[in-house]
C-alpha cells in the first residue's frame, strides 16, 4: 500500500496559531517492518475530558498521547523516527555522519533491499497543513516529497517532488534557478533538498520555508539521556519560563520554595576556583556565547558575557528545612529525579506557552510517579495549554486516572516475530467499568512481556 494514500481522511484545519502533529507512517525502520501509523486523532464518539482536545472543526486533535509497550517493544523506536526525519530535514550532513544500515529492519535471513520511507503530517503557522515524505535506501535518498494537505476534501497539491538526484517544482521556475538546485543537489546527493535549500536558498516558497521552520522551531525531541547545557541562561534570560519553573517545582511538591539565579563577576569567582575554567576559554567568549560546565549530566555555571563584563551564574535552590527554615542548595543536591524535571520544564512550557509538540522518551525516567501525573495533570487540564505532549512511558497509574487519559490517548507498541506493532487503545470496545491498567498488566491489550517462570527454568522442569 502506498504510504499517500493513507493520507485521504476526512480533517479540517486549525487556528491560525496552532502548530501540531497530525500523524506519522513509517515503514521498514528499526524494528518496524511493515506500515504503521501513529495519529492525534480523537475518537469523536467519546464524550468525556473534551478539554484535551482541540475542538477547531468536525474533527479535532488530542492534546496529548500517551505511548505503553514492554522493553523491547519497539517504543523508543516511534520516537526515533521523529527525531530522524527531523535530524534529516534540519542537517544537510546528517546521513553522511550516520550509520544508514543500523537503521534498516534486519531481522531477515535475506535482508531485503527496501528503503526507509517515513511520511508525516503536522499543521504549520500559517494554519496550512503538509505531507512531508522520504524514501532512504542504502544507496541514498530515493524519494523526498513536500504536499499541501487538503485534510481529506480534495486531492493533495504536491510543492516539490525529488527523486533520486532531480527534484521537480509545481510552480514555474527559472531554467537557471532549476539547473542550480539540480547542481546542489549532485554535490549533496544524501542531503534533503529542505536543508540545502535553507543554507543556500535557491528556491523562495513559503511552503517549503514554512515546513522547514515546523521541524525547526515546532517539534521538539526529548530522549531519555538528554541535557540542555544552556539551561541556566534559558532561565536567566527568559523571565517567564523561569516563573513557570519555580511555581512548578513549588506545586510539585519537591521541597523547593524557589529557584534561583546567582551570578558574580568571572575575576572574582576564578580567584576562589582558578584551576575550574581554563583561561583559553574565558579569554575567546564573546558577547552571545555563554561556557557550560556540566557535572553528573546537570549543568553546574554557566559564563556569559553582559555589557563587556563576563560573569559566572549558577542555579541556587531555596530548600525547606526543619521549622521553616529555607536554606540555599546548588544543584550537585538535587536527586536525579529532581534534574531530570528541570530538563523537561522548558519543553513543557513552550508546549503550553508556543504551542510547540513536545516528544518524551520514558517521561517517567528518574522520576517518581507522582511527578508524572502532576505534569500530565497540569498540562491537560490547564486552559492556556495550546501545544502537544507525546511520551513513552511505563508508568501505568496514568492508566488508572480517567481524568488524565482518555482512551484515545493511549497507544501500544507490541513485538510479534520480530516486528513492532502500533494501535491505539480506541481500537477495543471496552466496558465503562473496566480497569484499563488491569487490563493491561494482564495483557488483555498486549504490549506485554510475557515472562516464564524462572525458577522452573532454572530446575530443567
Amino acid at each position: 500500500m502506498s504510504l499517500y494514500k493513507i493520507f485521504f481522511v476526512i480533517l479540517q484545519a486549525l487556528t491560525p496559531e496552532s502548530t501540531m502533529l497530525l500523524r506519522v507512517i513509517i515503514k521498514n525502520f528499526l524494528s518496524f517492518k511493515d506500515i504503521v501509523q501513529f495519529d492525534m486523532f480523537p475518537n469523536a464518539k467519546r464524550t468525556s475530558n473534551w478539554e484535551h482536545v482541540y475542538q477547531y472543526l468536525d474533527v479535532s486533535v488530542l492534546k496529548q498521547a500517551a505511548i505503553y509497550g514492554s522493553n523491547g517493544a519497539g517504543k523508543s523506536n516511534l520516537i526515533k523516527s521523529l527525531s530522524f526525519i527531523k535530524d534529516f530535514v534540519l542537517n544537510k550532513d546528517f546521513l553522511d555522519k550516520t550509520e544508514i544500515d543500523k537503521y534498516f529492519y534486519s531481522l531477515l535471513p535475506e535482508p531485503e533491499d527496501e528503503p526507509i520511507e517515513i511520511a508525516i503530517e503536522f499543521i504549520a503557522k500559517n494554519n496550512q497543513a503538509y505531507i512531508y515524505k522520504i524514501a532512504i535506501s542504502k544507496s541514498g535518498i530515493e524519494d523526498e516529497s513536500l504536499y499541501i494537505s487538503h485534510l481529506g476534501k480534495a486531492k493533495n497539491d504536491w510543492v516539490y517532488k525529488r527523486v533520486l538526484n532531480q527534484v521537480k517544482f509545481s510552480f514555474k521556475t527559472p531554467r537557471d534557478i532549476k539547473d542550480l538546485v539540480n547542481r546542489l543537489i549532485e554535490r549533496n546527493p544524501r542531503s534533503s533538498f529542505l536543508a540545502l535549500n535553507h543554507e543556500f536558498p535557491a528556491i523562495i516558497d513559503h511552503h517549503i520555508s514554512e515546513s522547514f521552520s515546523w521541524f525547526n522551531d515546532s517539534l521538539v525531541v526529548i530522549g531519555t539521556n538528554s541535557t540542555i547545557p544552556t539551561l541556566i541562561d534559558m532561565m536567566r534570560c527568559n523571565g517567564s519560563l523561569r516563573s513557570f519553573t519555580q511555581e512548578m517545582l513549588r506545586n510539585l511538591c519537591l521541597g523547593i520554595s524557589g529557584l534561583d539565579i546567582e551570578t558574580e563577576e568571572a575575576d572574582e569567582w576564578i580567584s576562589k576556583h582558578a584551576s575550574e575554567i581554563p583561561e583559553k576559554a574565558l579569554d575567546s567568549l564573546k558577547e552571545d556565547e555563554v561556557i557550560a560546565r556540566m557535572e553528573n549530566e546537570r549543568q553546574a555555571l554557566t559564563i556569559f558575557s553582559e555589557e563587556g563584563v563576563k560573569k559566572i551564574g549558577r542555579f541556587v535552590f531555596n530548600q525547606f528545612g526543619p521549622n521553616g527554615y529555607v536554606g540555599k542548595m546548588d544543584i550537585a543536591a538535587q536527586s536525579d529525579g529532581t534534574v531530570r524535571l528541570l530538563t523537561l520544564l522548558p519543553a513543557i512550557y513552550d508546549a503550553i506557552k508556543n504551542g510547540k509538540t513536545i516528544v518524551i522518551d520514558e517521561i517517567n525516567y528518574k522520576m517518581h510517579p507522582s511527578l508524572i501525573l502532576g505534569l500530565v495533570e497540569y498540562f491537560s487540564k490547564n486552559k492556556e495549554t495550546n501545544g502537544q505532549l507525546i511520551f513513552t512511558t511505563h508508568e501505568t497509574s496514568l492508566m488508572e486516572e480517567k481524568q488524565l487519559l482518555r482512551n484515545d490517548e493511549i497507544w501500544f507498541v507490541d513485538k510479534k516475530n520480530g516486528m513492532s506493532m502500533l494501535y491505539s487503545l480506541n481500537d477495543f470496545k471496552l466496558h465503562h467499568s473496566l480497569s484499563v491498567r488491569n487490563g493491561y498488566l494482564d495483557g488483555r491489550f498486549g504490549a506485554k512481556p510475557c515472562i516464564e517462570d524462572l525458577i522452573t527454568i532454572m530446575h530443567g522442569y
